[in-house]
Parts: structure tokens; C-alpha cells; sequence
């Protein structure tokens, strides 16, 4: 889409993402020592201002874990989710550099929305709500993807200032 006007939505689509977006207001809403609740961090690179709101940070005497909420169905549980790992490093490279402190895991509190506890499916969630360990990329990594993606978003810029064929975007 060229403009927001040529863009629909079809509202009852929305009705997960807002009980998702409640449910983020319920956890953020509690006060516990030795962790930080709903966090956004800015740094601006190359002229750009990046910046990621963090569920949940743990402080533990080895540095910092990042866990975010998600509210899923236990097929996304269940593969492997690669925009989870991108979008927990994002957060971990704003850590270290804006806060300045040691990343030394990221995690994703997944809350099952179709849990079924009999189920036999193989990789099937063992409860309700898990915890999964997200690979760390080192700073190096993130960064140049950050910048790469920076670079996608000027090109597409200037394809649509010269009225040229813009690439699709991803959902």
C-alpha cells in the first residue's frame, strides 16, 4: 500500500491482538523487586531512532534477562519462530548499548491460548504458559541487521518518492 487510505482492516480480526494487549496491561501492572515491568529504550543510528518496548527484565547477579509475553496458540510454540528470536536481540542490543548492562538471556513467556492437556501431538506444550530459551546473537549481528533493515526502508523510501514499484511488505 502506497497510503494508510488504500489499507483495510477487518475488525473482528483485531479481537486476539486486544486481549493480547489486555492481558500485557494485567502482567505489566505488577511491582516485583529485581525486576523491571514495560520498559522502552531509544538509541538513534545513522539518524534513525530505534526503539523497543520490553516486556519484563530480570536482574540476576550474572546481567540482565529480557522475557516477553506472547499470546499464541500452541502451534507457534510448537516451531520455531525466527521474528521472536530477531525481535528479543533487538531488545538485548538496546540493553547493552543504551543501559549499558549484560544480556545473558531472553526469553519468551509463552501463554497457550488453545492449550488442551491431553494432548499427544509430539512437541505439544507441556502447560498453559512456558518458557522458551531464545538463541543470543552477539552485538556485531544485531547491529548490522538493524542497519541493513534501515537501508531497506530508505531504498523503498526513495523507490516511492521516484514513483517506482515498491517491494511488498511482510504482514
Amino acid at each position: 500500500f502506497r497510503s494508510d487510505e488504500e489499507m483495510e482492516i477487518d475488525c473482528t480480526k483485531l479481537i486476539a491482538s486486544q486481549l493480547g494487549t489486555f492481558m500485557h496491561g494485567k502482567l505489566e501492572g505488577k511491582a516485583v523487586e529485581g525486576y523491571t515491568n514495560e520498559e522502552r529504550l531509544f538509541h538513534s543510528i545513522d539518524g534513525v531512532v530505534i526503539s523497543g518496548a520490553i516486556d519484563l527484565q530480570q536482574q540476576t547477579p550474572d546481567g540482565v534477562v529480557i522475557i516477553d509475553y506472547k499470546f499464541v496458540k500452541a502451534w507457534s510454540v510448537m516451531q520455531q519462530k525466527d521474528d521472536w528470536v530477531t525481535q528479543l536481540n533487538i531488545y538485548k542490543w538496546l540493553v547493552e548499548t543504551v543501559k549499558k548492562k549484560k544480556v545473558c538471556g531472553l526469553q519468551i513467556c509463552a501463554i497457550i491460548k488453545d492449550y488442551t492437556p491431553h494432548s499427544n501431538q509430539e512437541g505439544y506444550p507441556e502447560a498453559e504458559a512456558v518458557m522458551i530459551d531464545i538463541p543470543m546473537w552477539d552485538s556485531v549481528k544485531t547491529e548490522t541487521y538493524v542497519r541493513n533493515r534501515l537501508e531497506m526502508h530508505r531504498t523503498a523510501k526513495q523507490a516511492q518518492e521516484f514513483g517506482e514499484e515498491l517491494e511488498p511488505c511482510t504482514d
